[in-house]
């Protein structure tokens, strides 16, 4: 008997539906990663990674036993030193054309710096530092005497001042030019609070704190205008990392339910979100514990994402995770064989569970046996 063409589309419909679904569930599955110890500058050495570039490229720092900490870039798997003599430098953020910011600080202060092709350039020399730099070039930071700060071209711009110029920082910055970062807030009974900020067309505003906080700060802005920081109360209190989207402050939580404290510090244009959670607002780093959260805004410790079959799979306790690209790669720092080591997470193929493939295989027999009746119409 043949098929009538109504019960064709019907099939075809049932297993387009559930293709689609299956093509969800792959998208929405949680994907393991290779890790890679990144090394330091000495084999004895230490490391930290702070930011990865869209092309894989790595800043961060790297020190030595009783040493002060140098900046480092990791390129091709190659680590290097980043040029500029000075007592201690540090790498904070790379842009996807290489142009690498950060500080360092010599005999007479603390400096803003910027290199490029791996030589440096003293940006500011007054007590200042550069926090981050976007794909044009535009470099986000702070100084002493001016506050929250941006560099285009070289040349310093303060930006609005909110309340008080004094610890008033800015932190990240987007491809749009706006930027986030926080500022001194003083009530008038003399309360002084951290209050998360975003300059954006000229003006600087208070986007205000999660449910249950009083303080707060921006660490990271994507291009989508989402913000990631922290909400917490001030010293002896709680804290908890915060997403900011569309207006509204919204509390992520911690990995201990709600009794740990926890920090965002990064996002990427696909809305994934890497920091970390530790058991308290001051407790020692090796309490803390490297955190991702996908789109359900969950926390997951990336040590439990690790591939099972990776060889350094067990032998790790990845502290923080620092920065995040658009490709998904995570780095930050932790305890790898029994070294303070920078690292580099790479998310590998996601591979559907068995019921999933089982539905996809149902659906595409469903779609053959009606192509096959359909010629025989």
């Amino acid at each position: 008997m043949k098929r009538s063409n109504y019960q064709i589309a019907k099939a075809l419909l049932i297993s387009g539906l559930i293709f689609s679904t299956y093509i969800g569930t792959i998208q929405a599955a949680q994907p393991s990663y290779k890790l890679t110890d990144l090394g330091a500058l000495t084999t004895t050495g230490s490391s930290a990674a702070v930011d990865i570039n869209n092309h894989g490229q790595i800043v961060g720092y790297s020190w030595a036993a009783g040493q002060q900490t140098s900046a480092t870039i990791w390129d091709k798997g190659q680590i290097s030193l980043l040029g500029g003599h000075a007592l201690m430098s540090s790498a904070t953020a790379i842009n996807d054309s290489g142009v690498v910011v950060g500080y360092n600080e010599t005999s007479s202060g603390q400096n803003a710096v910027v290199w490029t092709n791996g030589q440096a350039s003293i940006l500011d020399s007054n007590t200042a530092t550069a926090l981050d730099i976007n794909s044009h070039g535009v470099i986000a930071g702070a100084t002493y005497n001016s506050g929250p700060t941006i560099w285009i071209n070289g040349t310093m711009e303060q930006l609005p001042i909110i309340n008080s110029y004094y610890f008033s920082v800015a932190r990240g910055i987007n491809n749009l030019g706006q930027v986030v970062g926080s500022y001194e807030l003083t009530t008038a009974d003399w309360q002084i609070y951290t209050r998360a900020a975003l300059w954006s067309n000229g003006n600087g505003i208070d986007i205000g704190a999660a449910d249950g906080f009083s303080s707060s700060y921006a660490e990271k802005i994507n291009d989508a205008g989402d913000i990631v920081g922290q909400s917490h109360n001030g010293f002896n209190g709680g804290a908890h990392a915060t997403l900011w989207r569309n207006g509204v402050a919204i509390d992520l939580g911690s990995l201990n339910d709600g009794t740990e404290a926890s920090f965002a510090m990064d996002i990427n244009s696909h809305g994934q979100i890497v920091g970390y959670s530790q058991s308290g607002l001051f407790s020692p780093e090796n309490n803390a514990r490297a955190v991702i959260w996908f789109a359900d805004l969950n926390p997951v410790m990336l040590d439990t994402l690790i591939d099972p079959l990776d060889p350094l799979y067990g032998q790790v306790s990845l502290y923080t995770a620092k920065g995040i690209n658009d490709l998904g790669q995570i780095v930050g720092y932790g305890l790898i064989n029994g070294k303070e080591r920078a690292f580099l997470l790479s998310p590998l193929a996601t591979v559907p569970e068995p019921g999933s493939m089982a539905m996809l295989l149902a659906g595409l027999g469903l779609f053959g046996i009606a192509s096959r009746r359909n010629k025989q119409a």
